[in-house]
């Protein structure tokens, strides 16, 4: 049996992934991992999005994927149409 969050000792890790499906077949990749924290996920619209330190600016066409952990830190993930592309909104 899995558990999404386990109810014993073990340390907490959560995993973001993402699947696209390719010529009628479902791809999976792991996209981040996070320690000890338990952060939501969420998608947002196209559009411009600059980093916390205001050094990376991503222009997205599509849909964005925003994973957070309150009050610790916020990532959002775009798809560029290659690669999955990252900025740290929150730190």
């Amino acid at each position: 049996m899995f558990d999404l969050i386990a109810n014993d000792d073990h340390p907490r890790r959560a995993v973001l992934v993402v699947a696209r499906e390719i010529d009628h077949h479902w791809t999976l990749s792991v996209i981040d991992t996070a320690e000890s924290s338990t952060p939501v996920v969420w998608s947002d619209k196209p559009g411009e999005y600059d980093d916390i330190y205001g050094t990376k600016r991503i222009t997205a066409t599509r849909q964005v994927v925003v994973w957070c952990a309150y009050d610790a830190w916020a990532i959002l993930y775009a798809w560029t149409g290659t690669s999955v592309s990252k900025i740290w909104l929150s730190d």
